[in-house]
C-alpha cells in the first residue's frame, strides 16, 4: 500500500510518512516484528522521450514501472508497462523499448537517463520507500538503553533521508534544465486532480486484496481530503 499511486501525504511529505510510524510499528507487531525507520529514495515522477501534459497523452506510450498498483493505474490509462531494473532502462530508453520511465530524480540522474529522456512532468505522484524492522523476539531480548538508542537513531535516519532527498531532486532540476536541456512540465491543479482521480480504483482495488492494508488506506485517504 506504500506504493499506491498519489498516496502524497499533506504539503510536507516527509513529516506525513513518519507520522504514519506508530501504525506500522502496530501493524508490524502483529507479524512479530518491530518497525525501526523509513527510508526513502524519491518522489515518484514521470520522465518520458515526448511530452506528457495531461491525462491523454499517456494513451499509446510504454513505460516502465513497478509494482502491482502502479501498473494497475497505468494499464487503465492505456499505456503498456514494462518491468525492469533501473540498471537496465537507460539502454531501455535509447533502444525504444520504453518511451518513459516512473522513478525518482535520483535515479533519473545517476544513471543520466537525461541523455535519452528528455522529459519530466512532475506530478509528485508518491514516496519510493522500504519500512525497515526487525524480529520482535530478538527486539525484545536488546537491553532497554540500546533500544532506545536505536529508536532516537531511527528517527534521524528518517529525518535525514527525506531532507537529503528532497534538496537533492530541487538541485538537479535546476541543473539539469540548464545544462542538459531538460524540460520540466508542471502540472495545474485541475489537471493533477484528473490524475489522482483516475488512480483512485487502485486504492480500493488494493483494499480488497489486502485487507490488513485498510488501516493505512484510510490515513491516506484522510489526507487526500484535506
Amino acid at each position: 500500500a506504500t506504493l499506491l499511486p498519489f498516496t502524497g501525504l499533506g504539503n510536507n511529505w516527509a513529516q506525513g510518512h513518519i507520522d504514519l510510524d506508530p501504525l506500522y510499528d502496530e501493524l508490524l507487531a502483529e507479524q512479530n516484528c518491530k518497525y525501526l525507520f523509513i527510508v526513502s529514495n524519491g518522489i515518484r515522477q514521470v520522465f518520458t522521450t515526448d511530452p506528457v501534459e495531461k491525462l491523454e497523452d499517456f494513451k499509446g506510450m510504454k513505460l516502465r514501472s513497478s509494482g502491482r498498483w502502479q501498473v494497475l493505474w497505468l494499464e487503465s490509462l492505456g499505456v503498456g508497462t514494462v518491468q525492469m531494473p533501473s540498471s537496465e532502462a537507460y539502454m531501455a530508453l535509447q533502444r525504444g523499448v520504453v518511451e518513459g520511465i516512473l522513478t525518482s530524480m535520483t535515479s533519473y540522474d545517476n544513471f543520466k537517463m537525461w541523455e535519452v529522456c528528455k522529459h519530466i512532468t512532475r506530478m509528485d505522484q508518491s514516496i519510493g520507500n522500504e519500512r525497515v524492522a526487525m524480529n520482535l523476539d530478538v527486539w525484545n531480548s536488546l537491553p532497554g538503553d540500546i533500544q532506545q538508542l536505536m529508536l532516537d537513531i531511527d528517527l534521524e535516519v528518517s529525518d535525514f533521508g527525506f531532507e537529503q532527498q528532497m534538496a537533492y531532486a530541487e538541485e538537479a532540476y535546476g541543473r539539469l534544465q540548464k545544462e542538459q536541456g531538460v524540460t520540466i512540465h508542471l502540472l495545474s491543479d485541475e489537471e493533477r486532480a484528473r490524475w489522482v482521480e483516475s488512480a483512485m480504483f487502485a486504492w480500493d482495488q488494493c483494499e480488497k486484496e489486502v485487507p490488513s492494508a485498510k488501516p493505512l488506506i484510510d490515513v491516506y485517504r484522510e489526507f487526500a481530503a484535506g
